[in-house]
């Protein structure tokens, strides 16, 4: 088996690895140094601190953006938000007041505007799509217990449709909140990292 041969480096260095044998290996400098050897009389561990390059401004920030973007909310916490909880809360306010009112609607519409605000950017348009769904399945879980006898899907179908037309504001107006807010934080956003 033939041993390797201590050869020298573009900078005229010889180094020499590990088991190298020959006429050189004795003059060569070892290829690989441990921690607080000496590498022309200066320690290793400072020769790398002192060949590290000095942060660019645009990744720390780009970093304090990252970090403050991790309390925002992700997509299955939207989708909790807005679909889960206004059902929760419909179902409780009609088995107490027998029907949908302000309670679950101003819940819906606030937690909607909420995640929008507070959503995390790759998900930006998640509010404004996951409204018009939750509030739907909203009316579709309530109406089971509004709606009752024969032939219950076409009277829970008419159910839902006489409530969409009745509530209409209430999914509309969060729903355009969402979306316009989404477009503004869009907007920002790209300003932000558009700026040197």
């Amino acid at each position: 088996m033939n041993k390797p041969v201590a050869t020298k480096a573009n900078k005229g260095r010889l180094y020499r690895s590990i088991g190298a044998s020959g006429a050189q290996a004795d003059q060569a400098r070892q290829a690989v140094a441990k921690r607080g050897d000496l590498a022309d009389g200066v320690a290793v561990d400072d020769l790398v601190k002192s060949r590290r390059k000095p942060k660019d401004k645009k990744k720390s920030k780009k970093t304090t953006k990252t970090k403050s973007a991790g309390n925002r909310l992700s997509l299955l916490s939207v989708v909790f938000a807005v679909v889960l909880i206004p059902i929760a809360v419909a179902f409780v306010e009609t088995l107490v007041t027998g029907q949908i009112g302000l309670v679950a609607n101003i819940t819906f519409a606030a937690l909607v505007v909420l995640s929008a605000v507070f959503v995390a950017k790759d998900g930006l348009f998640a509010p404004a799509v996951a409204a018009p769904i939750g509030y739907f399945l909203m009316l579709v879980a309530v109406s089971f217990l509004e709606v009752s006898g024969t032939n219950l899907i076409p009277r829970v179908a008419a159910w839902v449709v006489l409530e969409l037309g009745t509530n209409a504001l209430w999914l509309l107006l969060p729903t355009a909140a969402a979306a316009g807010l989404g477009v503004l934080r869009a907007v920002l956003t790209r300003r932000a990292e558009q700026q040197p």
